[in-house]
Parts: structure tokens; C-alpha cells; sequence
């Protein structure tokens, strides 16, 4: 028995080696270590490449955005009023109906900026009248409502007269 005790802690201890052998086999140390990564040659290729490569990050928040942006595209109306209404097309294109006294048309586009929670994404929105502002929009938990965002302590003070919007 203690010979199988004995080899199993030898075995260990082997496997325990081979698996730290190697770590830092390759890597400067001392108080040059961090010189010595500073001044290593790099080339051109590899930048350019590493350049051209999204990060995780990026690709994170275009899926954000995009399904945001798929989200917010469809007719949304003032809690039941036909009259009051606010249309996001596919292409980019919009237009928005106050009763019988405003109709704008606007492009949009919808983008993550750092401060955002996970549910919220920006919009930029750019209307015929030559005003263009930007804010932020989700989507309510509880009721599904569309939302607006544009001031520090939440609300929204803009072109849009309404902040929440019920889809159609």
C-alpha cells in the first residue's frame, strides 16, 4: 500500500512539473522585464492586422445596436391615440404625426456609447425640419413600452412631444 501511495505522489508531482514547465520560459525578468517588452521589434503586418481586428467589445455593442435598431423598427403610438403616432422604418427613415399639427420626417440611426446600461441604446435621430438630437431609448420590462431618454435625471425634452410609446 505504500508503495501505490508512493507512486501516486510521484506522479503528482511529475504531472504538477510538466504542467508549470514552460511558463515562463521565454518571458524577461528582473527590473528590465518591462523594458525589454517596450522595445521588442514589431512589424508593420502584424499592427495593420491587429488594427483591422474588432475587438469582442465592438463586435458587443454592433449586436447591441442592431438589435436595438430591430427592436425600434414598427409603428408606435401615443397610449392608444391613432392621431399621435411614430413610425421606424428598416431602411433608416422615420416620420413622426402629432394629431393634425406636425408631420416630420427624420433618418436614424442607433449606436452604444460606454455609459449605457445593458438595455439601453442611443439614437441619433436627424429630422427635415434641419434639428437633429441624440438620446437614449429602451424598452420598459414591465409593460414593453418604447422610451425616451434625453435628460440626466431621465425624461425626455425634445423634438418628439412624448417620452413612452405603445407599439401597434
Amino acid at each position: 500500500m505504500k508503495k501505490v501511495w508512493a507512486f501516486l505522489i510521484a506522479a503528482a508531482m511529475i504531472l504538477s512539473f510538466a504542467a508549470c514547465g514552460g511558463a515562463g520560459k521565454n518571458a524577461p525578468s528582473g527590473p528590465d522585464a518591462k523594458d525589454a517588452v517596450t522595445e521588442a521589434p514589431q512589424s508593420d503586418e502584424a499592427t495593420e492586422d491587429a488594427a483591422a481586428e474588432p475587438t469582442t467589445e465592438q463586435l458587443d455593442d454592433t449586436a447591441r445596436a442592431e438589435e436595438g435598431r430591430s427592436k425600434l423598427v414598427g409603428s408606435w403610438n401615443m397610449d392608444g391615440v391613432d392621431e399621435i403616432s411614430l413610425v421606424f422604418n428598416e431602411d433608416g427613415t422615420g416620420e413622426y404625426n402629432f394629431l393634425t399639427e406636425k408631420h416630420i420626417t427624420f433618418t436614424y440611426l442607433v449606436y452604444i456609447t460606454q455609459e449605457l446600461s445593458d438595455d439601453e441604446c442611443m439614437i441619433k435621430v436627424t429630422y427635415d425640419t434641419g434639428d437633429a438630437e441624440d438620446f437614449r431609448f429602451f424598452f420598459n420590462r414591465d409593460t414593453g413600452h418604447l422610451c425616451f431618454h434625453s435628460s440626466e435625471g431621465g425624461g425626455y425634452n425634445g423634438v418628439i412631444d412624448y417620452s413612452e410609446w405603445t407599439g401597434k
